[in-house]
């Protein structure tokens, strides 16, 4: 393991790198900001979801930009889950940050993880939909609204998701109330820009403005930043 520190919005943040996939996310959000076109609802945010939270970065810099918003972190990996509760006790937030252990789905069901070879690529799957050669362990699992319902909330002022390309999945099931109870959006995409082309249509259909901003590193990469314009 390495620790990292830079100093962000006049303020040090501390984190742990167990792996290079670590120290990937790290950059992309602390030294890259590639999450910036958020940063002003971020500002004036009350709660923020950040779907597939890996190792708490997120959580950290919308506390950093600031202080007071609620952040709920939703993490299925049990070692993602650890390493995140060490990062918010680094940096004195951990009292301050739900984590909640599940992976987010789009219809009840049995779910399970897809267990990559780093520590940030792993993906939710059905029990169903699980192939042979690669290895899996069973999850706990939740719904946007039953997520909704366990934070006592009937808006999010930001939903952060990066779930490996998942996310499709939840765009195509969600209906007009989970989606009324977004004001903001923000996601990775993956696969191309094609895929974020389609994407944002979706979005873009469901009353939401969509901006694409590819990654400067990956092409089959980028960010989507979506605001909800029926709100």
């Amino acid at each position: 393991m390495n620790s990292a520190e830079i100093k962000f919005e006049n303020k040090t943040i501390k984190g742990i790198w167990r792996d290079t996939a670590d120290e990937s996310v790290w950059n992309e959000i602390f030294k890259y900001r590639e999450y910036r076109a958020c940063d002003d609802v971020i500002r004036n945010a009350r709660i923020i979801f950040d779907i597939g939270a890996h190792a708490g970065f997120f959580a950290l810099y919308s506390k950093a930009l600031n202080k007071d918003v609620d952040v709920v972190c939703v993490e299925p990996n049990e070692d993602n889950v650890n390493a995140m509760e060490a990062n918010f006790k680094l940096n004195n937030v951990l009292s301050a940050i739900k984590i909640i252990k599940a992976g987010l789905v789009p219809r009840d069901g049995d779910y399970c993880l897809e267990i990559s070879n780093d520590s940030h690529n792993h993906k939710v799957v059905n029990v169903d939909d699980r192939q042979s050669k690669k290895a899996y362990k069973l999850i706990h699992s939740i719904t946007f609204s039953d997520l909704m319902s366990v934070c006592k909330c009937s808006q999010v002022d930001l939903v952060k998701i990066d779930i490996e390309g998942s996310e499709k999945r939840l765009f195509e099931i969600w209906d007009d109330v989970d989606w009324k109870g977004i004001k903001n959006l923000i996601f990775e995409y993956h696969n191309g820009h094609g895929t974020g082309v389609r994407l944002a249509g979706i979005l873009r259909k469901r009353g939401f403005s969509a901006s694409i901003y590819p990654s400067q590193f990956d092409k089959t990469m980028g960010i989507i930043f979506a605001k909800n314009k029926r709100i």
